[in-house]
Protein backbone atom coordinates (compact mmCIF):
# COMPACT_ATOMS: atom_id res chain seq x y z
CA UNK A 1 0.00 0.00 0.00
CA UNK A 2 1.36 3.45 -0.95
CA UNK A 3 -0.11 6.70 0.35
CA UNK A 4 1.29 10.23 0.78
CA UNK A 5 1.78 11.91 4.13
CA UNK A 6 2.00 15.56 5.15
CA UNK A 7 5.82 15.63 5.06
CA UNK A 8 5.93 14.63 1.35
CA UNK A 9 7.04 11.10 2.15
CA UNK A 10 5.08 7.91 1.55
CA UNK A 11 3.92 4.92 3.55
CA UNK A 12 4.83 1.59 1.99
CA UNK A 13 3.73 -1.70 3.46
CA UNK A 14 6.79 -3.91 3.91
CA UNK A 15 5.07 -7.11 2.88
CA UNK A 16 3.27 -5.91 -0.26
CA UNK A 17 4.00 -4.59 -3.73
CA UNK A 18 2.96 -1.30 -5.25
CA UNK A 19 3.42 0.69 -8.43
CA UNK A 20 6.03 3.45 -8.71
CA UNK A 21 8.01 5.11 -11.52
CA UNK A 22 10.11 2.60 -13.46
CA UNK A 23 13.78 2.73 -12.61
CA UNK A 24 13.25 3.87 -9.04
CA UNK A 25 15.79 2.52 -6.58
CA UNK A 26 16.57 3.59 -3.09
CA UNK A 27 16.60 2.96 0.62
CA UNK A 28 13.61 2.66 2.88
CA UNK A 29 13.84 3.30 6.61
CA UNK A 30 11.33 2.12 9.14
CA UNK A 31 9.07 4.68 10.75
CA UNK A 32 9.03 2.91 14.09
CA UNK A 33 10.51 4.32 17.30
CA UNK A 34 13.47 1.90 17.20
CA UNK A 35 16.66 2.12 15.15
CA UNK A 36 16.33 2.40 11.39
CA UNK A 37 16.19 -0.89 9.47
CA UNK A 38 17.48 -0.32 5.94
CA UNK A 39 16.38 -2.19 2.85
CA UNK A 40 16.01 -1.53 -0.85
CA UNK A 41 13.21 -0.72 -3.24
CA UNK A 42 13.45 -3.08 -6.20
CA UNK A 43 11.79 -2.31 -9.52
CA UNK A 44 10.77 -4.63 -12.31
CA UNK A 45 8.75 -2.96 -15.05
CA UNK A 46 7.29 -0.43 -12.64
CA UNK A 47 6.41 -2.92 -9.87
CA UNK A 48 8.15 -2.05 -6.64
CA UNK A 49 8.86 -4.60 -3.93
CA UNK A 50 10.55 -4.46 -0.54
CA UNK A 51 13.79 -6.34 0.08
CA UNK A 52 14.78 -5.97 3.74
CA UNK A 53 18.44 -5.98 4.73
CA UNK A 54 17.40 -6.45 8.36
CA UNK A 55 14.26 -7.16 10.35
CA UNK A 56 11.78 -4.30 10.29
CA UNK A 57 10.57 -3.19 13.74
CA UNK A 58 7.14 -2.38 12.28
CA UNK A 59 5.19 -3.42 9.22
CA UNK A 60 5.29 0.05 7.69
CA UNK A 61 8.14 2.22 6.46
CA UNK A 62 8.54 5.68 4.94
CA UNK A 63 9.82 6.30 1.43
CA UNK A 64 11.06 9.74 0.46
CA UNK A 65 10.37 9.73 -3.29
CA UNK A 66 11.98 13.13 -4.15
CA UNK A 67 15.28 12.04 -2.60
CA UNK A 68 15.14 8.66 -4.32
CA UNK A 69 14.36 10.20 -7.69
CA UNK A 70 17.33 12.56 -7.28
CA UNK A 71 19.55 9.63 -6.34
CA UNK A 72 18.30 7.69 -9.35
CA UNK A 73 19.04 10.66 -11.64
CA UNK A 74 22.60 10.86 -10.29
CA UNK A 75 23.06 7.14 -10.85
CA UNK A 76 21.84 7.43 -14.44
CA UNK A 77 24.24 10.34 -15.02
CA UNK A 78 27.12 8.25 -13.67
CA UNK A 79 26.19 5.30 -15.90
CA UNK A 80 25.95 7.63 -18.88
CA UNK A 81 29.45 8.99 -18.17
CA UNK A 82 30.88 5.48 -17.84
CA UNK A 83 29.27 4.43 -21.12
CA UNK A 84 30.73 7.50 -22.82
CA UNK A 85 34.30 6.87 -21.65
CA UNK A 86 34.29 3.10 -22.19
CA UNK A 87 32.05 2.74 -25.26
CA UNK A 88 33.24 0.94 -28.38
CA UNK A 89 35.21 3.06 -30.84
CA UNK A 90 33.32 3.74 -34.08
CA UNK A 91 35.41 6.46 -35.76
CA UNK A 92 37.48 6.09 -38.93
CA UNK A 93 40.76 4.18 -38.99
CA UNK A 94 42.58 7.43 -39.83
CA UNK A 95 42.25 8.47 -36.17
CA UNK A 96 45.29 6.28 -35.64
CA UNK A 97 47.31 9.14 -37.20
CA UNK A 98 46.24 11.29 -34.23
CA UNK A 99 46.87 8.61 -31.63
CA UNK A 100 50.32 7.73 -33.00
CA UNK A 101 52.10 11.06 -32.31
CA UNK A 102 50.17 11.72 -29.09
CA UNK A 103 50.92 8.29 -27.66
CA UNK A 104 54.56 8.27 -28.75
CA UNK A 105 55.32 11.75 -27.44
CA UNK A 106 53.88 11.11 -24.00
CA UNK A 107 55.30 7.58 -23.79
CA UNK A 108 58.84 8.67 -24.65
CA UNK A 109 58.68 11.81 -22.48
CA UNK A 110 57.61 9.63 -19.58
CA UNK A 111 60.63 7.35 -20.04
CA UNK A 112 62.95 10.36 -20.23
CA UNK A 113 61.72 11.59 -16.86
CA UNK A 114 63.26 8.45 -15.35
CA UNK A 115 66.40 8.19 -17.48
CA UNK A 116 67.47 11.82 -18.06
CA UNK A 117 67.77 14.10 -14.99
CA UNK A 118 67.60 17.18 -17.23
CA UNK A 119 64.13 16.11 -18.38
CA UNK A 120 63.08 14.89 -14.95
CA UNK A 121 64.32 16.01 -11.54
CA UNK A 122 66.34 19.02 -12.73
CA UNK A 123 63.53 20.33 -14.92
CA UNK A 124 60.93 20.04 -12.16
CA UNK A 125 63.32 21.71 -9.72
CA UNK A 126 63.77 24.60 -12.13
CA UNK A 127 60.00 24.97 -12.53
CA UNK A 128 59.64 25.23 -8.75
CA UNK A 129 57.92 22.03 -7.58
CA UNK A 130 58.55 21.34 -3.89
CA UNK A 131 59.24 17.60 -4.40
CA UNK A 132 60.78 17.49 -7.89
CA UNK A 133 62.00 13.88 -7.74
CA UNK A 134 58.62 12.47 -6.71
CA UNK A 135 56.70 14.76 -9.05
CA UNK A 136 58.86 13.90 -12.07
CA UNK A 137 58.47 10.16 -11.52
CA UNK A 138 54.76 10.49 -10.69
CA UNK A 139 54.07 12.40 -13.92
CA UNK A 140 56.39 10.11 -15.89
CA UNK A 141 54.49 7.04 -14.73
CA UNK A 142 51.20 8.44 -15.98
CA UNK A 143 52.79 9.50 -19.27
CA UNK A 144 54.19 6.00 -19.88
CA UNK A 145 51.02 4.11 -18.98
CA UNK A 146 48.50 6.47 -20.56
CA UNK A 147 50.70 7.10 -23.60
CA UNK A 148 50.87 3.35 -24.23
CA UNK A 149 47.09 3.02 -23.84
CA UNK A 150 46.54 5.82 -26.37
CA UNK A 151 48.93 4.10 -28.79
CA UNK A 152 47.06 0.81 -28.45
CA UNK A 153 43.69 2.49 -28.54
CA UNK A 154 42.64 0.88 -25.27
CA UNK A 155 40.40 2.90 -22.92
CA UNK A 156 41.51 5.87 -25.00
CA UNK A 157 39.10 8.45 -23.62
CA UNK A 158 39.99 7.56 -20.02
CA UNK A 159 43.74 7.49 -20.75
CA UNK A 160 43.54 10.91 -22.40
CA UNK A 161 42.16 12.58 -19.26
CA UNK A 162 45.35 12.34 -17.10
CA UNK A 163 47.43 13.39 -20.10
CA UNK A 164 45.17 16.41 -20.59
CA UNK A 165 45.81 17.38 -16.96
CA UNK A 166 49.58 16.90 -17.46
CA UNK A 167 49.75 19.06 -20.60
CA UNK A 168 47.48 21.74 -19.08
CA UNK A 169 49.77 21.91 -16.03
CA UNK A 170 52.81 22.13 -18.31
CA UNK A 171 51.27 25.04 -20.22
CA UNK A 172 50.31 26.84 -17.00
CA UNK A 173 53.69 26.40 -15.29
CA UNK A 174 56.18 26.71 -18.17
CA UNK A 175 54.52 28.55 -21.06
CA UNK A 176 52.15 31.17 -19.66
CA UNK A 177 54.86 32.67 -17.37
CA UNK A 178 56.83 33.50 -20.54
CA UNK A 179 54.26 36.21 -21.30
CA UNK A 180 55.46 38.28 -18.34
CA UNK A 181 59.20 37.97 -19.06
CA UNK A 182 60.70 41.02 -20.81
CA UNK A 183 63.04 38.94 -22.97
CA UNK A 184 60.31 36.56 -24.13
CA UNK A 185 56.71 37.76 -24.41
CA UNK A 186 53.76 36.68 -26.55
CA UNK A 187 55.44 35.58 -29.78
CA UNK A 188 58.14 33.68 -27.93
CA UNK A 189 55.43 31.87 -25.93
CA UNK A 190 53.40 31.09 -29.05
CA UNK A 191 56.43 29.48 -30.67
CA UNK A 192 57.56 27.65 -27.56
CA UNK A 193 54.06 26.31 -26.78
CA UNK A 194 53.21 25.03 -30.26
CA UNK A 195 53.76 21.35 -29.38
CA UNK A 196 51.93 21.66 -26.07
CA UNK A 197 48.99 23.35 -27.77
CA UNK A 198 48.87 20.65 -30.46
CA UNK A 199 48.91 17.94 -27.77
CA UNK A 200 46.16 19.70 -25.81
CA UNK A 201 43.87 19.95 -28.85
CA UNK A 202 44.62 16.37 -29.93
CA UNK A 203 43.73 15.00 -26.48
CA UNK A 204 40.45 16.92 -26.42
CA UNK A 205 39.73 15.57 -29.91
CA UNK A 206 40.39 11.96 -28.81
CA UNK A 207 38.16 12.36 -25.76
CA UNK A 208 35.32 13.63 -27.94
CA UNK A 209 35.69 11.19 -30.86
CA UNK A 210 37.34 8.07 -29.44
CA UNK A 211 40.16 5.92 -30.80
CA UNK A 212 38.82 4.97 -34.22
CA UNK A 213 38.50 1.64 -36.02
CA UNK A 214 42.19 0.68 -35.70
CA UNK A 215 42.10 0.29 -31.93
CA UNK A 216 41.39 -2.18 -29.17
CA UNK A 217 38.46 -0.01 -28.14
CA UNK A 218 36.78 -0.92 -31.44
CA UNK A 219 36.73 -4.58 -30.33
CA UNK A 220 34.77 -3.84 -27.18
CA UNK A 221 31.01 -4.35 -27.16
CA UNK A 222 30.03 -1.57 -24.77
CA UNK A 223 27.16 0.47 -26.28
CA UNK A 224 27.15 4.24 -26.36
CA UNK A 225 24.61 6.18 -24.31
CA UNK A 226 22.41 6.67 -27.40
CA UNK A 227 22.53 2.95 -28.24
CA UNK A 228 21.74 1.99 -24.65
CA UNK A 229 18.50 3.95 -24.86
Amino acid sequence: MLSPTKDNSYWLSADSDCVAPAGLWGQVRSSGPTAYAVGHILTRGGDVGWSADSQLPTSDCTLDFPSLLAFNANRKAMNSALRFFFQSATGPASLFLIRLPVGLIFFTQGILKFTDPKMGVERFTRIGFSHPGFTAHFVGTFEIICGALVLLGLWTRVAALPLLIVISTAIATTKLPELARPTQGFWFMVSDARTDFAMFCSLVFLILTGAGAWSLDARQKIPSDAEAR
